[in-house]
């Protein structure tokens, strides 16, 4: 008889919690629910708040109504989320940077990373994520997280986000109701983007917001690309970076911008993303925006000077190879505004850049493999 009464407990308590779980109730509300008496409800109430084995690590909270009454609820336990991947690089603090407003960031890659195999690697590479534009309904979430998953399993595979990442279309936005192309709300986007990235998140070299993000900006001087960062621990900049990396005694130089240009030609979108090229030096110029895929290289004289103990010991003028870099975008064609404007279907391909162990540097543009590597053109 006393185990028939420890059962009918035990149900009485399940369904009781299982109320609670839905929303708050009354003593009598349960009563009613229940068919017992309120003093019995009262009964399982405190049965049920010590019971460690139905609470499953959350709790019953209660507060009082105007009328007098006590509401009853149950409290899930807050889920801890899992800690965030190890560092991959080591970031140094730079004269003149100033978190977001700052203009310059430097990464140190350590020597012994290791390649695809788990050999030394022959090379760092990077995989530059422009224009992804999550939350719009023709956004390739399947090639995005592809190419998330190699950063990911690559030990020397690296990642930068140059914006434009998620979509935040507003009712005011370009494309009149482009609003309307969003599968994902935009209070909603910020989330999916950041869970999208967080196992990649200790390989992320940098991130900056694109003229989407600036949507934003622009209404409430907040960007949502920054509580990301924030929340990751990635370096961020709300605009243009310069980005050194150095790895096994060599320094490879970065301007990242997300880019700006009107221009339907080749030529007029490499003259956007050289720009820069007029009062900065760097191995790399990368931009995105136009959804485009280019690589050009492209050679300068620059000084050399040496000094020793302070006194200029050589002088000469060395010509040096600068790479201008457009990154495609992970938004197709058809149904967009591009289709409706009636832009150039942008290219669905790949950039991969690859700073090699003598200090030399690659560029490879093509087509994805299953293994990750990008076939195509190397420059």
């Amino acid at each position: 008889m006393e185990r028939e009464n420890r059962k009918e407990d035990g149900k009485i308590l399940k369904k009781i919690l299982e109320f609670l779980k839905e929303y708050g109730h009354t003593v009598w509300e349960l009563s009613q629910k229940l068919s017992i008496n309120e003093d019995s409800v009262n009964f399982y109430l405190n049965k049920l708040t010590n019971s460690k084995k139905y609470l499953a690590g959350g709790f019953i909270n209660s507060w009082r109504t105007h009328g007098g009454s006590f509401v009853y609820v149950y409290v899930s336990p807050t889920k801890k989320r899992d800690p965030l991947p190890e560092k991959a690089f080591i970031s140094l603090p730079t004269a003149g940077n100033e978190g977001e407003k700052g203009l310059y960031q430097r990464v140190i890659i350590l020597d012994d990373v290791l390649g695809p195999n788990n050999e030394p690697a022959k090379c760092i590479e990077i995989t530059p994520f422009y224009d992804i534009h999550i939350g719009h309904r023709k956004c390739d979430m399947d090639l995005f997280r592809a190419d998330v998953e190699q950063v990911r399993k690559r030990p020397n595979r690296f990642a930068i986000f140059g914006g434009d990442s998620i979509e935040i279309a507003l009712g005011d936005s370009a494309g009149g109701a482009a609003w309307a192309g969003q599968s994902i709300p935009p209070d909603e986007q910020r989330i999916v983007f950041e869970n999208e990235i967080r196992d990649i998140s200790g390989k992320t070299l940098v991130m900056i917001p694109g003229n989407h993000e600036h949507r934003t900006t622009k209404k409430t001087l907040m960007c949502p690309l920054r509580e990301v960062a924030k929340s990751l621990e990635i370096p961020y900049f709300a605009g243009p970076v310069i980005l050194d990396i150095t790895w096994r005694g060599f320094r490879w130089t970065f301007h990242i911008s997300h880019g700006r240009s009107g221009s339907n030609t080749p030529g007029g979108k490499l003259n956007a993303v050289g720009k820069p090229r007029n009062y900065v030096v760097a191995d790399f110029f990368i931009m995105g925006h136009v959804h485009d895929k280019k690589s050009h290289r492209v050679s300068r004289l620059v000084p050399r000077r040496e000094f020793r103990e302070g006194k200029l010991v050589s002088f000469s003028i060395m010509p040096k190879v600068e790479r201008k870099i457009i990154c495609p975008s992970y938004l197709m064609y058809e149904g967009t505004y591009a289709q409706q404007a009636g832009y150039t279907p942008g290219s669905r391909e790949s950039i991969l850049i690859q700073l090699n162990a003598d200090g030399s540097s690659t560029v490879a543009t093509g087509s994805r493999t299953l293994e990750g590597d990008v076939t195509g053109i190397n420059i």
